[in-house]
Order: structure tokens, then C-alpha cells, then sequence
């Protein structure tokens, strides 16, 4: 009874509230990148050295061979929308 509340927040109100970001997503640079090809995930430590690591999408086909990269994210769903 509690999972449909839970998942029309999930799948309607979240999507909704990243809206405005669509035109000024979120930037994160990382230095020391790697890059995983099979399960399609960027790795890399940020200034303040902190590692993290994101999943994209296939289609963005990013440059692997770069030792630092910019990503543009969307900041709830942390949705990769480009590599550069």
C-alpha cells in the first residue's frame, strides 16, 4: 500500500522538479578518470578529492582516452546528459 505513493513521487514528482536544470544542468569536473566500457560508468575525483562515479548512456560515446572530463548532469536522478 505504501509503494504506490513511493513510486508516483519516483517516477512523476522527481522527473518534474529536474525540469528547470534540463537548460543549466549541473556541472562536475574529475580529474584521474577512468572509464569502465562495459558497464558503461565514468570514475574520477573531483577538487576536493573526493571519488565518485556515474553511470551514462551508451549513445554519448565518450572520448576514453582523456585523463580529465566535465560532466553535465541532472542533480536528483544524477542522469549523465554529456561528457566533455
Amino acid at each position: 500500500m505504501i509503494m504506490g505513493p513511493l513510486l508516483c513521487i519516483q517516477s512523476v514528482i522527481l522527473p518534474l522538479c529536474e525540469i528547470p536544470y534540463l537548460q543549466n544542468p549541473q556541472v562536475l569536473r574529475l580529474k584521474e578518470v577512468t572509464f569502465d566500457s562495459v558497464t558503461f560508468e565514468v570514475s574520477g575525483v573531483d577538487q576536493k578529492g573526493n571519488k565518485h562515479t556515474y553511470e551514462y548512456s551508451p549513445h554519448l560515446q565518450p572520448d576514453t582516452s582523456k585523463n580529465e572530463v566535465i560532466l553535465e548532469m541532472l542533480p536528483i536522478s544524477k542522469l549523465v546528459l554529456s561528457i566533455k
